[in-house]
C-alpha cells in the first residue's frame, strides 16, 4: 500500500498537490550547528586562507577619490575578524588595483564606500574579486562586486549586484565644454569612458566672414572613418553670432534669428578615443564654443 501525503491543517485549501508543498523549511544536509552558508539565498560565504587576497579595482574620472573597503571573515574557531583598507586614487582615467591579503576562514561580507562627494553613479566603477596569491596578477577565483560607486551609498557582497558598466541610464550626466578660435574644433572621448551624446549647443561667431556653413561629425579614433556627418543647411551671415542646437528630432532646416538646428541620431554612443568635430565647411577661421550634454559611463 502506497504512502499517503498529509496536507497540514493550516495549509488546507491552499495546496492541492505535493508539487505545491513548501520545501524551503528543510535545512540542507549538515546544517545542524556551526555556520550554514546555504541558510537562505541572501546568506553566502566564501572559504579563504592566507594564500588568497582581494583585488579591488577602481576606475574613476575623479582624481583624488577616497574609498574604504571593509569586510568580515569568520575564523575556523568561530571568532569574527573584521578588516578595513582605505584607498586613495590619485589620478583619473586609469585602472587602480589594490590588493588586500585575507586570513583563514569564511569571507561573509564585503562593503565599499566613498567619502568623496564628487563621486556619483557613472563616473567611478568598482570591481572586487578573490584571487590566489597576495600580489597583483593572481588567478581570479570569484567576482564579488561589479558596480558603480556613489557618495552616500554602499556597494558590497553578498547583498549587491554584478552590474554591467555600459547600462544606459546608470551613468552621470556631464557637460563637456570646449572653445577655439580657428576653423574647426574637436573633442576626444577619454580612455575608459563611453559617452551617450544627449544634445548640446554650439555658439559660432563669424567676424568678417559670410556664408558660414557648420558641419558636425563623429569619427573613429583614427579620424579616418566618420560615424555620422551632418551639416546645417543654414548659411550664417557675416558678423553674426548663431547658436546651433544639437539634438535628435531637430529639423535640419530649423533656423530663426540667431538660432539654427543640427539633427543628431538618438542614443548616439561614443567609445573611448572617438572624436567629435565641428567646423566651417569652407575652412575659415571662426570662434566656436561647444557645450555637450553626455551621459558618462566608465568602462569596467
Amino acid at each position: 500500500m502506497g504512502s499517503q501525503v498529509v496536507i497540514p491543517p493550516h495549509l488546507a485549501g491552499r495546496i492541492t498537490s505535493l508539487s505545491q508543498a513548501p520545501t524551503g523549511h528543510r535545512p540542507p544536509p549538515g546544517a545542524a550547528g556551526g555556520i550554514n552558508p546555504n541558510a537562505s539565498p541572501n546568506v553566502q560565504s566564501f572559504p579563504v586562507n592566507t594564500g588568497m587576497s582581494l583585488d579591488v579595482r577602481i576606475i574613476s574620472s575623479v582624481a583624488g577619490g577616497q574609498y574604504l573597503v571593509s569586510g568580515l571573515v569568520v575564523a575556523p574557531d568561530g571568532t569574527l575578524t573584521p578588516f578595513s583598507q582605505p584607498i586613495t586614487v590619485a589620478s583619473s582615467g586609469a585602472i587602480v588595483d589594490t590588493i588586500i591579503p585575507l586570513t583563514n576562514g569564511l569571507l561573509v561580507s564585503l562593503a565599499i564606500s566613498t567619502i568623496t562627494t564628487a563621486i556619483v553613479s557613472g563616473n567611478t566603477w568598482c570591481q572586487v574579486f578573490i584571487q590566489t596569491g597576495i600580489t597583483a596578477g593572481g588567478l581570479p577565483l570569484a567576482l564579488l562586486v561589479s558596480d558603480y560607486l556613489a557618495y552616500g551609498s554602499l556597494v558590497g557582497w553578498p547583498i549587491g549586484q554584478l552590474a554591467d558598466a555600459l547600462t544606459l541610464g546608470t551613468g552621470s550626466r556631464t557637460l563637456v565644454t570646449a572653445q577655439v578660435a580657428t576653423w574647426h574644433l574637436s573633442i576626444t572621448v577619454p580612455a575608459f569612458q563611453t559617452w551617450l551624446l544627449i544634445g548640446g549647443v554650439m555658439a559660432v561667431q563669424a567676424s568678417g566672414i559670410s556664408n558660414v556653413q557648420i558641419e558636425f561629425a563623429v569619427t573613429d579614433p583614427t579620424g579616418a572613418s566618420a560615424v555620422i556627418e551632418t551639416a546645417c543647411s543654414y548659411s550664417q551671415p557675416i558678423n553674426t553670432a548663431v547658436y546651433y542646437q544639437l539634438g535628435s528630432g531637430i529639423p535640419a532646416g530649423l533656423q530663426f534669428t540667431g538660432y539654427a538646428g543640427i539633427p543628431i541620431p538618438a542614443n548616439l554612443i561614443l567609445s573611448p578615443g572617438w572624436q567629435i568635430f565641428t567646423q566651417d565647411l569652407n575652412g575659415r577661421a571662426l570662434t566656436i564654443s561647444v557645450g555637450l550634454l553626455v551621459e558618462q559611463l566608465i568602462q569596467g
